[in-house]
């Protein structure tokens, strides 16, 4: 819902900067492959049925509705049952699902230990129940837990190409009683979930591998400085990029550095693809399902997706190769200067466009009390950083309130309301 709510902006919003040449825009419009809605026109696919096991969570609440009925715990429980017992329905305007011959899944004796590993409440009566859906989740919830959340796939279907067909979701219910603005809750509830199931389909290092990608560590950069990158490639992805950023170069795409040998998660560059979804960080608004991730899901043998959902992200949208392989901004006695105006900034870039160009934003700075290492910042720089998930690159953040009295210069449109 959130990102079909997203294609309606995409016509009512500009920048002060063009973003979209008129080709491109030809194209992205007319073009009925790009644009593909999830019509019922190939028996082939089918509404994918993905079923959020929250006995859990079920059991978790009711003893803390007994036992503490007026805590943030408490009513954090009951939004996330009540958030997932509709997320499926959102699933299926997303994602279609070839049909299979295997009519149920059963949980295998290794996937149970795992099961028990992660979330112990569930019995040995589970092995013996048969699940009528294409994918399990089993969730559970953390009360007092550092991390943010975990997953793992741990069951696949063997006669399907091994296809993933259960997985688990721990997430750490602090992380929802943060947040105060219901809008702003149900809008990172669906890009949280959205997130952690495409890792579970199969955005995974493993599965990629095994469907024709190639993923290598420590690539050398040949454009820039020294540091070394993790990368992914292929045929059709490099076409996208290609298009995307309008630079010829591209023999390959950049993974953050959390994306390395051994780790079987693995996210999109925050530097040059911010305003997707699939990121190692999902706190900035405005991030969609772009072309990029569309492009990963479909090469696997098992999905079709809605491409009304691509199309919508602007973050370094025809920028050149400048964009990919170049300095974000540099340092002019005491100012950064940004070398892309729209997609990175400066503490006096109050009036910037926040990544997805829908609102006003802030510039996000941090303190570096080290000296960072990367090819985008220069380790000589006395000013403040971005985050480390952008390559230290400052960027922007939508404002917390649209009355905010900073220097906006009203570059940013919704239906000629100024944000």
């Amino acid at each position: 819902m959130l990102f079909i709510f997203y294609f309606f902006l995409f016509f009512f919003i500009s920048c002060s900067e063009k973003d979209i040449n008129e080709n491109n825009f030809n194209y992205i419009i007319n073009n009925k492959e790009s644009k593909r809605k999830l019509e019922n026109d190939d028996l082939n696919y089918k509404d994918i049925n993905i079923l959020f096991d929250i006995r859990s969570i079920l059991n978790d609440y009711d003893y803390f509705k007994r036992s503490r009925p007026n805590d943030a715990e408490t009513k954090e429980m009951e939004y996330l049952i009540n958030f997932l017992g509709t997320f499926n329905n959102t699933l299926k305007k997303l994602i279609k699902i070839k049909k299979s011959h295997q009519n149920e899944i059963r949980i295998s004796d290794k996937a149970f230990i795992d099961l028990k590993n992660n979330i112990p409440a569930y019995e040995n009566e589970l092995l013996n129940e048969p699940f009528h859906n294409d994918l399990v989740i089993f969730v559970g919830v953390d009360i007092n837990r550092e991390t943010f959340e975990s997953l793992e796939i741990i069951q696949y279907d063997n006669n399907d190409r091994d296809r993933p067909i259960v997985g688990i979701i721990k997430y750490n219910i602090q992380f929802g009683i943060r947040i105060n603005d219901e809008n702003k809750k149900y809008q990172l509830f669906n890009i949280f979930f959205l997130h952690e199931i495409t890792h579970i389909l199969g955005f995974t290092r493993t599965i990629l591998k095994n469907n024709g990608f190639t993923i290598e560590e420590g690539k050398e950069r040949n454009r820039v400085n020294t540091n070394q990158k993790n990368v992914i490639s292929n045929k059709n992805l490099l076409t996208i990029a290609k298009n995307y950023f309008n630079c010829n170069e591209i023999d390959y795409i950049e993974l953050d550095d959390n994306s390395g040998e051994g780790k079987e998660l693995i996210h999109w560059e925050g530097r040059i693809l911010l305003g997707d979804y699939m990121t190692s960080e999902i706190y900035y608004p405005e991030q969609v399902i772009s072309e990029f991730t569309i492009a990963v899901l479909e090469e696997l043998p098992w999905y079709k997706v809605n491409h009304y959902t691509g199309g919508l992200m602007k973050f370094g949208k025809n920028k050149g190769c400048n964009f990919l392989y170049k300095d974000c901004a540099e340092q002019k006695d005491e100012t950064i200067i940004p070398k892309f105006s729209n997609e990175f900034c400066n503490s006096d870039s109050f009036g910037t466009c926040s990544i997805g160009r829908q609102s006003k934003g802030y510039c996000l700075l941090e303190t570096s009390k080290n000296k960072v290492k990367t090819d985008y910042v220069r380790n000589d720089w006395s000013l403040d950083y971005g985050k480390e998930n952008v390559e230290y690159c400052p960027v922007s953040s939508e404002t917390l309130s649209n009355s905010d009295n900073q220097n906006y210069d009203g570059s940013c449109l919704f239906q000629n309301l100024k944000y």
